[in-house]
């Protein structure tokens, strides 16, 4: 993203890729158009053919670069290159990360730390966090409200607030330490049920609606403080943390937490025995497979 109204797209394919495309279609492969497809995926756990809509780059050459114009503001796109066949078909060669192109306004990066500054300037320190309570339970008091299909049990409200809260801020943490090459070594216990909870595919959506619910009203605080600096600026923290929660649940766990913790594993960060002693309550829940971390 250049900015909300304008995106850009580079790509670099092989020659030996065309050829091997060429191979396996054959005939089916002859009048075929390279080009760069861009998805809508805001919302969704993306799996190749759920996208909210599609448009085509037409392009040439096998490296190039493009910029194009973009009038959907307030989604997350991701791009795939590769061959549309004169069926209409597309065989993709790579897919992008996923980039948000936020709304025109702005910007909504909220940090929760702050100076507190008396007024005279006399007093100065650091506030590690800013969280104010009023806020925060006044949007637990509306999310109750927001409708849904099926309002959230206890049992779902506790996970998902775990998620938000917890292993989510933990996912974030250790990945910045293994980008800056730091080591580390980390024992956690995750229980069986816990690990079929992070693998349900109906809790993975009900926490992604939960989440985008937050989202949602953290915005209308954003529109009902606007007069209120202080509170208004609480609010568009609350809405860049939840952004940022949707964005690693999306776009780095696909939905699932456990791919993040095995990661951890195969990187030798994250204790192997003590996880592995899970495999002694197979004889209790004989149905999760304890072995995915592997």
């Amino acid at each position: 993203m250049v900015h909300p109204r304008l995106g850009y797209v580079h790509w670099h394919i092989r020659e030996e890729s065309v050829e091997a495309i060429n191979a396996t279609h054959g005939e089916g492969f002859n009048g075929s158009h390279l080009v760069v497809r861009v998805y809508d995926v805001t919302d969704i756990l993306f799996d190749g053919l759920n996208a909210h809509m599609f448009f085509d780059l037409e392009i040439n050459g096998l490296s190039g670069n493009y910029y194009f114009a973009m009038d959907r503001l307030g989604s997350n796109y991701l791009a795939e290159i590769g061959f549309r066949f004169a069926d209409g078909s597309f065989h993709y060669l790579a897919r992008s990360g996923t980039t948000y192109f936020d709304r025109d306004r702005p910007s909504g990066n909220y940090q929760i730390a702050g100076l507190f500054v008396e007024g005279t300037l006399n007093k100065i320190f650091s506030v590690e966090n800013i969280f104010d309570a009023p806020v925060y339970e006044r949007m637990n008091h509306e999310l109750a409200g927001i409708n849904r299909k099926k309002p959230l049990s206890l049992e779902e409200r506790w996970f998902f607030e775990a998620i938000t809260e917890t292993y989510i801020p933990i996912i974030k943490f250790l990945n910045r330490l293994i980008e800056k090459n730091v080591s580390f070594k980390l024992t956690i216990s995750i229980s069986p049920s816990l690990l079929a909870m992070m693998e349900d595919r109906l809790l993975q959506e009900r926490y992604l609606a939960h989440l985008c619910g937050l989202i949602e009203l953290s915005e209308k605080e954003l529109e009902r403080t606007r007069h209120e600096p202080h509170f208004h600026w609480l609010a568009g923290m609350y809405r860049y943390l939840f952004m940022e929660a949707r964005e690693v649940y999306v776009n780095h766990c696909n939905g699932k937490l456990s791919s993040s913790f095995k990661r951890f594993i195969e990187n030798n960060s994250i204790s192997e025995d003590h996880i592995s002693a899970l495999e002694q309550m197979d004889n209790i829940f004989p149905n999760v497979d304890y072995r995915l971390f592997r």
